[in-house]
């Protein structure tokens, strides 16, 4: 008798133990990550830049502002959590409409990013920085 509850208690702790590991995998099961270099050159002009291949503000004047919208959509079957974060000395200036939020499958949301160009800058320097986007799979 007391092995037979023994064995139930074991027995309950793993199915436990699968269970927690099946949601937490699931809630933070990262499927991609995107790296986006980004830059923005203080001037006494302004330019425009149309490379898809960064975030390119252009150029803007000293404590001027630039603005770059971005398509993110989901192609799995399933919703994902999508996480925006910066980095770099062009991070901290970056402000970003949503840098969390959840996308249905086939779903699309365009986010906006909207740098604040320094005022006591030197002219014509160039300021860099990073965005990362994380795809995790979202828990239902």
């Amino acid at each position: 008798m007391k092995s037979i509850k023994i064995l139930l208690i074991v027995l309950f702790f793993m199915m436990g133990s699968a269970l927690i590991t099946y949601l937490v995998y699931n809630e933070f099961h990262v499927l991609q990550v995107e790296e986006i270099k980004m830059n923005v050159t203080v001037a006494n002009r302004v330019g425009f830049v149309l490379d898809a291949d960064a975030l390119h503000f252009g150029t803007t004047h000293p404590g001027g502002q630039s603005r770059r919208t971005v398509t993110i959509d989901n192609s799995y079957a399933f919703p994902i959590k999508v996480e925006i974060k910066s980095f770099g000395d062009l991070g901290p200036r970056l402000d970003v409409s949503e840098n969390e939020f959840v996308l249905q499958p086939t779903e699309a949301k365009n986010i906006t990013f909207l740098i604040n160009a320094p005022d006591d800058v030197e002219l014509n320097t160039t300021i860099n920085g990073t965005v990362q986007v994380v795809f995790k799979r979202k828990f239902i």
